[in-house]
């Protein structure tokens, strides 16, 4: 695992007191029409773009592959009067923890391209295991499409604020010779004005383009209902991060 996710408390830095309802909204707007009970997430991580989801009444259940996403996780719910059954479990292994079906399921947080092109497909697999029939299967991701026609090599954030504490978050993307790209988080603290603690982290990634996502969908039987940028108003083509809501549909054979 990359060392970001060693670190529940620094992942979570970037969402501020009024983000539930921001989750909410999204979520009214991805799920609109749907008929859907039971939702799983298969990275869950700290929870943060999931829990909405039980607080909105959906039965709502996650895993993960770190144990120290799944501990905020669970203490993130806690702080919202959830208790969420959670799970660790790589996405590439679904079925060999789980073997009830579930309305829908997802993959939050950019969290496919962890693994490579061949993997995600095989997470698929494994995700579309556990979709019930006439089910959904929902997934987020980088444009990767966008980030490797524009080369871009930084990525700012917003400053934000703790009390007295002001929070600056840069990311320095490198772009490796063997495909991967090492996206470098620079966290700086400041007070009074002034720096006093700083914290470095990086995760490496495997870019994927949305065709090859759509067509390891659609090979798998999905219609593509949705695909649209994630929290932001863009063109999809233009927008640093996007989803895909896809229906399961009957199979003849």
């Amino acid at each position: 695992m990359d060392n970001l996710y060693s670190n529940g408390l620094l992942y979570d830095m970037t969402y501020d007191a009024d983000m539930d309802s921001r989750v909410k909204k999204y979520w009214e707007h991805v799920l609109d029409g749907c008929d859907i009970n039971t939702i799983h997430d298969c990275s869950i991580g700290t929870g943060q773009l999931t829990l909405a989801l039980a607080m909105m009444g959906y039965e709502l259940s996650g895993s993960d592959l770190s144990e120290e996403m799944l501990e905020s996780c669970k203490n993130n719910a806690l702080s919202r009067g959830l208790n969420i059954p959670l799970k660790k479990c790589d996405f590439r292994c679904l079925t060999e923890t789980y073997d009830s079906a579930f309305d829908c399921v997802l993959s939050t947080g950019n969290s496919l391209p962890h693994v490579t092109n061949e993997d995600i497909k095989t997470a698929l697999a494994e995700m579309d295991r556990l979709v019930a029939p006439s089910g959904y299967l929902y997934l987020d991701t980088r444009n990767w499409d966008k980030i490797l026609r524009d080369h871009q090599r930084f990525f700012f954030y917003h400053p934000w604020f703790l009390e007295q504490e002001r929070i600056n978050l840069t990311q320095v993307w490198d772009y490796n010779s063997d495909g991967t790209m090492t996206f470098n988080l620079l966290y700086t603290f400041e007070k009074d004005q002034k720096p006093y603690k700083k914290e470095i982290s990086s995760v490496t990634y495997y870019p994927i383009s949305g065709a090859l996502l759509e067509r390891f969908l659609t090979d798998m039987g999905y219609r593509i209902l949705k695909k649209e940028p994630h929290f932001q108003n863009a063109a999809i083509e233009d927008c640093d991060w996007y989803y895909i809501l896809a229906k399961k549909e009957a199979r003849n054979d």
